[in-house]
């Protein structure tokens, strides 16, 4: 189900989702989250939307209970197509971990006072209890997805792929393949909820994670230089 709501009615979801079943799909303008209007808005021209599918919190707990304790299920996935000059501030919390994908364009992630730069083909992943914010330049834009996911012990998942568990955000350079697991999980979390059908999202979320592992092993990316660096090499 695909619902558009203003950027007033954005503020209730997540109470809603804890009563009711089923997942939402939130189309928002993306002037909706932007600093500013839009140039869309300023020209008359339809503005683009982002897409946001989220499972319901107790859909959620349904499926911990049923699946391995190391599995991680992907509760959020998002896709904000050529967003420009936006800006989000986020937090994961505890037994939570997000990934950010650039697909096209560039943009940027900070955390810690410190600001990276991100490129079309670079993961990002953002371990728990870690604040960032992520966005984009006015001149240039991003489209970019982002998926969390939520565990009993997403440290430990990281710790099994050979990665910190500390709170740095870690970036790989993978190219185009997490788009079409991504986009997949975008589509089945719209129907997902019975067990199989989230242990088929939980395993498309692995087969994201080991591809960042395996990637982040090879070129890991400190920041944007080291990403120039490894391409001109």
């Amino acid at each position: 189900m695909a619902l558009a709501f203003s950027p007033s009615q954005t503020a209730g979801l997540q109470s809603a989702l804890a009563v009711r079943p089923g997942t939402l799909t939130v189309l928002c303008p993306l002037s909706a989250v932007r600093n500013g209007a839009s140039a869309s808005a300023r020209d008359g021209r339809q503005p683009r939307l982002e897409r946001v599918t989220l499972l319901p919190r107790n859909t959620v707990a349904l499926a911990l209970d049923s699946l391995p304790a190391n599995s991680l299920i992907p509760v959020e996935v998002g896709f904000a197509p050529n967003s420009q000059g936006c800006r989000r501030d986020r937090m994961v919390a505890f037994g939570e971990l997000v990934l950010l994908y650039c697909s096209s364009g560039s943009g940027w992630c900070e955390s810690h006072g410190s600001r990276r730069l991100i490129h079309a083909g670079d993961l990002l992943l953002v371990p728990p209890r870690t604040g960032y914010a992520w966005g984009s330049e006015a001149a240039t834009g991003c489209t970019l997805f982002w998926l969390r996911g939520v565990g009993r012990d997403p440290g430990s998942v990281l710790a099994q792929l050979g990665l910190a568990r500390d709170s740095r955000i870690e970036g790989a350079g993978v190219n185009g393949q997490p788009r079409a697991i991504l986009e997949a999980l975008l589509e089945r979390l719209e129907v997902a909820s019975t067990p199989p059908q989230l242990r088929q999202a939980s395993e498309l979320l692995s087969q994201l994670l080991s591809l960042f592992a395996r990637r982040h092993s090879e070129v890991p990316l400190a920041d944007g230089d080291i990403r120039r660096r490894v391409e001109q090499s």
